[in-house]
């Protein structure tokens, strides 16, 4: 419930760096690729 809550908050912010880069990710350093799939990962968990 807290991350909805969340992401109502920071629709823009949150959705716009994470989701729409996801094609993108391969553009991507392979650090940064794996630090925002780790993020999501630890985010998808909470």
């Amino acid at each position: 419930m807290a991350m909805s809550s969340g992401r109502k908050n920071h629709p823009a912010p949150f959705k716009a760096p994470s989701f729409p880069n996801l094609p993108n990710l391969p553009k991507r350093p392979p650090a940064l690729a794996r630090l925002v799939g780790l993020l999501r990962s630890e985010i998808w968990s909470s």
